[in-house]
């Protein structure tokens, strides 16, 4: 989402959204301290336009960003497409674990994040409830 924006975030008293975390997140200090985040809420919660937001904050600072959702990831990683990923320094992962996966791709997952971006991105993962 091409508009999505922190300072557009509603923050409901129902939708537990933490205004002093998010703010926090806006200013992408987790990226250069290589901390992951993790969205996690009910289908239609938001948490699509909160991690799209939170990548716009990113790229407003000049940060490498690539969104993607897990199946697009797992099909990079099987074809063996990870070049264009080295230069990604915050990936947001969409759908991450969504569906329940065989312990072949997880184990891909982990292996590949492991090696292909130890000290090189950070991620951000959605996932719904």
């Amino acid at each position: 989402m091409t508009n999505a924006s922190v300072s557009n975030i509603k923050f409901y008293p129902d939708k537990e959204i933490n205004k002093i975390l998010t703010m926090k997140l806006s200013a992408c200090d987790y990226v250069n301290d290589h901390l992951n985040v993790i969205v996690v809420g009910a289908t239609g919660s938001g948490k699509m336009y909160y991690i799209s937001a939170l990548g716009n904050e990113a790229c407003k600072k000049a940060i490498n960003v690539k969104y993607i959702r897990l199946p697009g990831l797992l099909y990079e990683f099987i074809k063996k497409k990870l070049s264009a990923l080295s230069r990604i320094e915050l990936l947001i992962i969409d759908e991450f674990l969504l569906t329940p996966i065989t312990k072949r791709y997880f184990r891909i997952i982990g292996i590949k994040i492991w090696h292909s971006f130890n000290n090189i991105c950070i991620s951000i993962f959605a996932r719904g409830l």
